[in-house]
């Protein structure tokens, strides 16, 4: 997914996106910006196959109910979420270590 920088006009599925790794951003407001975006995204990123497994990988590892559930516990606990997110998820060097089985979307 592409989307734009500005996160105060998002939803938090823009969470989801790892620059280079299953998306990119670019400036608000600027085609141009989102078209050198789209070009070095294609470029990098050949592979549809991959790219699919990495954002499959990366909901079935941090956006599941049972995920967010977690991320409230231990949010009561005190725990931010930003620990619980950065588990190894599969993901190193931007290559999928462990590909996750495919989510029917």
């Amino acid at each position: 997914m592409i989307t734009h920088d500005d996160f105060d006009h998002q939803k938090p599925e823009f969470e989801a996106i790892q620059p280079g790794i299953t998306g990119a951003f670019f400036r608000r407001g600027d085609p141009s910006n989102l078209a050198q975006t789209i070009r070095e995204w294609l470029a990098a990123n050949r592979d549809r196959k991959a790219v699919a497994t990495r954002c499959r990988q990366r909901l079935l590892s941090c956006y599941t109910a049972e995920n967010q559930r977690e991320i409230i516990d231990k949010a009561v606990d005190g725990i931010p979420a930003n620990r619980i997110l950065s588990r190894d998820i599969g993901i190193q060097d931007g290559r999928v270590t462990d590909a996750a089985a495919p989510l029917a979307l």
